[in-house]
């Protein structure tokens, strides 16, 4: 699964077990702390995740600016505890390439960002596995 954990939304998005379709699954907005982290354990768990990929908003230049920051210390929040391998992912240019994809920004945006994410993770493993 990937989370594209943003300001306002969380975007959802998840692969099939052969790790050769992504699909967009959920957006919801954040609404308090305790209420956000039940919902999501409650997708995860439905889902039946065993590894969460999570977008890292860093700066253009690679580097880890405040917004990397919040992403690492909201997603740690939000998942401790959790059974599954948790992996910090660059997911710069992932809301660009989702725009793109749809002709143009659109409501529910955040669940195809996740999915860009996603699949940028997956073809990045591929490769390693080549090598």
């Amino acid at each position: 699964m990937a989370l594209d954990m943003g300001g306002k939304r969380i975007g959802v998005a998840r692969c099939d077990p052969t790790r050769t379709l992504v699909t967009p699954v959920a957006v919801f907005t954040w609404s308090g702390r305790a209420g956000d982290r039940a919902r999501l354990a409650e997708l995860l768990d439905e889902q039946e995740a065993g590894l969460i990929v999570v977008g890292l908003p860093l700066n253009m230049d690679g580097s880890e600016g405040g917004q990397a920051e919040t992403a690492r210390a909201d997603a740690q929040a939000f998942l401790e505890g959790r059974r599954e391998r948790i992996i910090f992912w660059d997911e710069r240019l992932t809301t660009f390439e989702a725009d793109r994809r749809r002709g143009g920004p659109q409501k529910g945006d955040d669940a195809q960002a996740a999915a860009v994410l996603l699949e940028d993770y997956l073809r990045a493993r591929e490769e390693d596995d080549c090598e």
